[in-house]
């Protein structure tokens, strides 16, 4: 899993702290201690306790990226932001503050960082999801040379199960979506799913348009040879070069 480094505007709020504290001494340290003081006086905060508590915030919000990320291929990650219970949850995992119980989540794969001041967020932020960090020696510079030589990818699934009550339920995205008919559930999935992984790629940096969907049945046998229809599993992906090197290199051409 790759962590990718997002420029929102807290994380940009952060690279600010990190030119204040001294920690990241690139670019401008005089426009960085003025942008805080700014900040600290709006945010009605000393200056220490201010950057120690956006840096914190920063840390957190990509280790919920993070988690988002692994969530996807089963879930809408999005629902994270509305459910309660997972709310509660998460702040247990992140703050480990409650005296009754303690919520874990061990990664199976290690989380490579790459970015300019990944190394000061991602040690931190790997530690509630159990993953190790990896940073590569020219982690600076990677996340720029990857803009230039790499694709956007960008995946996603829905799930189409038997309902309780007949009909069939599509998972994988906020909200209860329920069909009397398959033929009508398997439309909207595929209608959804590509929506879905379109935005993602705009979002991304990528104007393609182009979705490859794959279907997988899930169709056991019982014991007695007849076949039971447990699930439809549809995959889409969508591989698009970013916009920006398309713009800065007329002549290369993208499928939309």
């Amino acid at each position: 899993m790759t962590a990718g480094y997002k420029a929102t505007g807290l994380l940009m709020d952060n690279f600010f702290d990190l030119n204040f504290t001294g920690q990241f001494t690139k670019w401008d340290r005089h426009i960085a201690r003025k942008y805080c003081e700014m900040f600290s006086f709006l945010a009605k905060k000393e200056m220490p306790e201010l950057t120690r508590h956006l840096l914190d915030m920063g840390v957190n919000l990509l280790t919920l990226e993070l988690l988002k990320r692994q969530l996807d291929d089963e879930v809408d990650p999005e629902a994270l932001n509305t459910c309660p219970v997972c709310k509660v949850l998460i702040h247990n995992l992140l703050t480990k503050k409650n005296p009754h119980y303690e919520v874990s989540i061990n990664f199976k794969r290690p989380v490579i960082g790459i970015g300019a001041p990944i190394k000061y967020f991602l040690p931190k932020a790997v530690k509630p999801l159990g993953a190790r960090a990896i940073l590569p020696d020219d982690a600076d510079v990677a996340n720029a040379i990857g803009a230039i030589t790499s694709n956007v990818v960008i995946k996603k699934q829905l799930r189409i199960i038997p309902g309780d009550q007949g009909g069939f339920i599509v998972e994988g995205i906020a909200g209860t979506r329920q069909f009397k008919d398959f033929d009508d559930a398997d439309r909207f999935a595929r209608k959804k799913l590509i929506g879905i992984v379109r935005e993602r790629a705009l979002a991304s940096g990528t104007s393609c348009q182009k979705v490859e969907l794959k279907t997988k049945d899930q169709i056991p046998v019982t014991a007695g040879g007849d076949p039971i229809f447990m699930g439809r599993i549809i995959y889409a992906s969508l591989t698009g070069r970013p916009d920006i090197v398309l713009k800065k290199h007329p002549l290369v051409t993208e499928a939309l």
